[in-house]
């Protein structure tokens, strides 16, 4: 198995980058959801490898579920969100595979920019992390 971290501060858009992420996989007909909640997704993909995408992971008890939901699934390939500090950091002391991490790109809050700008920017950096995170992880799982 594969673990691809996405990871940065609160509120920096990890959680919506995932779930577009999800939502494009079935979109672009590379699988279909076999199971899905409000923060967990499993995707079979077309050559019927299996993708679990957990998206929130903000804190110990989340961690614990997010591991408990992957350890049942047993994908091939899994992203999840993190955090910089506090207990979602440690999925390496689960798992005997080293996590990839990527860095999730924000808006830090020193700029100084107008709400409407913000939030059209802040959705465009979450499109393009959830682009890198396709094509880089995604398409080479179909290969």
């Amino acid at each position: 198995m594969k673990i691809v971290c996405l990871y940065g501060r609160a509120n920096t858009g990890k959680t919506t980058t995932l779930k577009m992420l999800s939502e494009t996989v079935v979109r672009l007909g590379l699988g279909n959801f076999e199971d899905w909640t409000e923060n967990n997704c499993s995707i079979r993909l077309s050559n019927g490898k299996l993708v679990c995408i957990t998206s929130a992971g903000d804190d110990g008890e989340t961690k614990d579920d997010n591991i408990s939901y992957v350890d049942f699934h047993k994908p091939d390939l899994w992203f999840t969100a993190m955090r910089t500090k506090g207990e979602s950091t440690d999925l390496e002391d689960y798992f005997s595979f080293d996590p990839l991490y990527y860095r999730k790109n924000f808006i830090t809050d020193f700029m100084l920019i107008p709400e409407l700008e913000r939030k059209v920017l802040e959705d465009d950096l979450n499109q393009c992390d959830m682009k890198a995170l396709l094509v880089n992880f995604v398409f080479p799982l179909l290969k």
